[in-house]
């Protein structure tokens, strides 16, 4: 599968993935009584040429707002997320995201 197509935006075919993976999630929080939804986006919407577009089409079908996040926040979430999982110090742990826009 080609996440990009020639022009470098999102392709159609990654957009449905997304939106199959929204769909998932929705279900499962509509399941699990959720009230609360805080989402985000990150890189790839960042620097996609489509990545607005792409965000309004998920609004839409997930019935809530997402926010583009900066790279700083989206480190600081990391990092969060990171010691709040492995209940290490923070003074102790190095995290590194390996996603695709990392490298």
């Amino acid at each position: 599968m080609n996440d990009f197509n020639e022009n470098g935006k999102l392709s159609n075919e990654i957009l449905e993935k997304g939106a199959r993976a929204l769909t998932a999630f929705q279900r499962n929080m509509t399941n699990h009584e959720v009230k609360t939804i805080n989402a985000v986006a990150t890189e790839v919407f960042r620097k996609s040429p489509n990545g607005q577009d792409a965000i309004k089409r998920f609004e839409d079908l997930f019935g809530s707002q997402i926010s583009i996040i900066s790279q700083e926040e989206e480190a600081q979430l990391a990092f969060l997320g990171a010691i709040g999982i492995s209940g290490i110090n923070p003074e102790s742990i190095v995290v590194w995201d390996c996603g695709a826009g990392s490298f």
